[in-house]
C-alpha cells in the first residue's frame, strides 16, 4: 500500500486559505457596536455591545487557530518532502550496494537473483 501526496494541490489549498484569511475581518472591526442610547434602548445597547465584544474574541481566536493550522500544515508538508527525499537517497544507496554485491560474487557461485551459465547447463537431479 502506498500513500501519495499531491503537493501542488496542498499548496493550492494553502494559498486559498491565506487569501480567505486576508478577507477575514479584524477582531476590532467585529467588536464595534454603533447607535444612540436612550433609557428605552439602554438594556438592548448593553446586550449588543457584549455580543459584539464576544464576536471580536471569537474572531481573534479563529484567526489564531487558522494561523496555527496553516503553520502546522506547512511544517508537515516540509517534513514529508524531506523524508521523501531522504528515503529516495537511502533507496538509491541500498540499490547501489545490492548492485555492487551482485557484481562481486566469487567464481563458481551463483549471483543473487540469477543463474550462471554453468548452472544452466547442468541437468537437474531426478527422483526415481
Amino acid at each position: 500500500m502506498a500513500i501519495a501526496f499531491d503537493f501542488e494541490q496542498i499548496f493550492a489549498e494553502l494559498k486559498r486559505i491565506e487569501r480567505d484569511m486576508q478577507q477575514f475581518p479584524a477582531a476590532s472591526e467585529v467588536a464595534v457596536s454603533e447607535g444612540g442610547s436612550s433609557k428605552a434602548t439602554a438594556e438592548f445597547r448593553v446586550a449588543v455591545t457584549q455580543v459584539a465584544q464576544g464576536m471580536g474574541a471569537v474572531t481573534e481566536n479563529s484567526i489564531a487557530a487558522l494561523n496555527d493550522a496553516n503553520q502546522a500544515i506547512r511544517q508537515a508538508v516540509t517534513e514529508i518532502a524531506e523524508q521523501d527525499a531522504a528515503l529516495a537517497d537511502e533507496a538509491k544507496l541500498i540499490l547501489t550496494l545490492l548492485d555492487s554485491a551482485g557484481q562481486q560474487t566469487p567464481p563458481g557461485q551463483q549471483p543473487v537473483g540469477g543463474q550462471t551459465d554453468a548452472a544452466a547447463e547442468e541437468p537437474e537431479e531426478m527422483d526415481y
